[in-house]
């Protein structure tokens, strides 16, 4: 913290639940000598600031002898609102309560008062067992070391150093199976769900290497990884049948450990949005709405209160998924209720948002004001993915997006631009070789729109457009084109006359499911 413009500090505050910042007023007054509070006044006049403006804090406080050394006195402040968190939620943490006996451990232990280290440490030690976690019970094995060397050796079990060996071995596994999962993850919302044999080729190995973890460890959290993995291969082949299998079995294993999932309840929600995503995709509706309904009864069933971090992935996951599942029914009703809450949210948690998360989002919003009939504003957030987006960290969202810059300009009557859009969307996809059959045939149709001459050319271009990209639909590699707008009921609806809306309802097998 020692930038004199940095905005932690602004940061922290401003995430801060009003209960918080009630406890830390209290804390400070508690913790502070000095009757007019420093930390205080300036915890208040930073909380003031919507944007963080160090000049004018200076500036407030310039008759204030800590001003002379502000970067010392905005560190220190750091700091208390970070002990003042602490003792906030110290009596809900199991990590917490840990650490808080193994500091006591400390302290008995340089007292001399041994025999009550070993009583505090078999108390953390059956925590740490229920709550499996491993890191602490290695702390404690450590400090029971300390005992037996203090003691002479005496009592030197044998079993600890198995116990020892087996978390360690465990460690490992999780290790490894982490690297897997990282692999698979990063290239998931990189470059999306495979589009050619390579790439199925590819997710088969990894999912040959996860099976090998199988049945090696009775630990939840290595079972978990095992499962969540395992269910994003399948995602991205394609393969929504096993992938709901597997979200099955991670659903029924954290069912079977509810007490570690109030402890992390986003791998809880996390199983339950990828069960509706799948499940809508699998025309599974019924399943739908149960999953629903558990996602947002989560924190009763749980017990718990929601966090930032909590209200934030319930954002980030339910409401994206809602949106993505509108679109693809047409159901502008719900949609019309997301547009209203969605941008304040959007804005709320920006800076949160990684670049695939915020190209879904950005993608989902455009695509809902253009199922509402609202050009204009469709055209403003798909410029807003384009536009500020990584390439690089959301190529499916951004290749996606491109296309479908090139269906607003048409609708709105840009047909001198389409030549350029054109153009430029097949060196991009010469770029990132990705010249599948589906973005093949919607450049045909966009070079046949550029040039056509009669209303009755364009039903031509738009019949033979559509004949060709029917059979990719139920395509293993092709078939991801219309989770990200449906190209087919937006060329039925030019062949037809009825509106695009009307075309998306009369394809879903469901309607307004949400």
């Amino acid at each position: 913290m020692s930038n004199k413009a940095s905005n932690q500090v602004h940061e922290l505050i401003h995430s801060m639940a009003p209960a918080e910042k009630r406890y830390f007023k209290l804390f400070a007054e508690r913790h502070s000598s000095n009757s007019k509070n420093n930390y205080h006044l300036l915890f208040q006049a930073i909380e003031n600031q919507s944007e963080y403006d160090e000049q004018a804090i200076l500036s407030q406080f310039k008759s204030d002898p800590f001003v002379k050394h502000f970067s010392i006195a905005k560190n220190r402040l750091y700091h208390q609102i970070l002990r003042s968190l602490d003792a906030f939620y110290a009596e809900g943490s199991v990590e917490a309560e840990l650490q808080r006996y193994l500091h006591y451990v400390e302290i008995l232990f340089q007292k001399t008062l041994y025999n009550q280290c070993s009583r505090v440490l078999a108390t953390a030690e059956k925590i740490a067992e229920k709550h499996e976690k491993e890191i602490t019970l290695l702390r404690i094995i450590k400090w029971k070391k300390k005992l037996i060397e203090i003691r002479h050796h005496e009592d030197a079990n044998p079993i600890l150093f198995t116990d020892q060996n087996k978390i360690l071995s465990e460690l490992s596994l999780s290790n490894d199976l982490w690297k897997i999962k990282a692999s698979v993850f990063e290239e998931l919302f990189k470059k999306g769900q495979a589009r050619s044999r390579e790439m199925a080729e590819s997710s088969q190995l990894d999912l040959d290497s996860l099976n090998s973890f199988k049945g090696k460890s009775d630990v939840f959290e290595t079972n978990h990884l095992i499962y969540h993995t395992e269910s994003a291969i399948y995602f991205k082949k394609g393969d929504y049948e096993k992938c709901k299998k597997a979200l099955l079995e991670n659903l029924s294993l954290i069912e079977g450990h509810l007490h570690l999932a109030a402890e992390e309840p986003i791998l809880y929600h996390s199983v339950l949005t990828n069960l509706i995503y799948v499940s809508a995709k699998l025309n599974h509706f019924d399943d739908v709405k149960r999953f629903l309904q558990e996602s947002r009864s989560l924190p009763e069933k749980l017990k718990i209160n929601p966090t930032e971090h909590i209200e934030y992935r319930i954002f980030s996951d339910s409401y994206g998924l809602e949106l993505a599942i509108c679109n693809l029914t047409g159901n502008t009703s719900r949609g019309k209720e997301l547009m209203e809450s969605l941008p304040p949210m959007l804005e709320r948690w920006n800076h949160k948002h990684g670049d695939a998360k915020r190209a879904s989002f950005l993608h989902g919003l455009s695509v809902m004001f253009f199922t509402m009939g609202s050009l204009g504003d469709s055209l403003k957030w798909n410029n807003e993915l384009l536009n500020t987006v990584s390439i690089k960290k959301a190529e499916d969202s951004f290749c996606f997006g491109q296309m479908f810059h090139a269906v607003l300009h048409f609708e709105l009557g840009h047909r001198d631009l389409l030549s350029g859009i054109a153009k430029s969307l097949s060196r991009y996809l010469d770029t990132r070789e990705r010249r599948y059959k589906f973005e093949e045939h919607f450049l045909d149709l966009l070079r046949n729109l550029e040039k056509f001459s009669s209303e009755s050319s364009e039903r031509e271009y738009f019949e033979k457009f559509a004949e060709a990209v029917r059979p990719l639909e139920n395509e293993d590699y092709e078939k991801i084109a219309f989770e990200y707008f449906d190209f087919i009921a937006w060329a039925e609806s030019h062949l037809t006359g009825i509106s695009f809306q009307e075309a998306v309802q009369e394809r879903a097998t469901v309607k307004n499911i949400l």
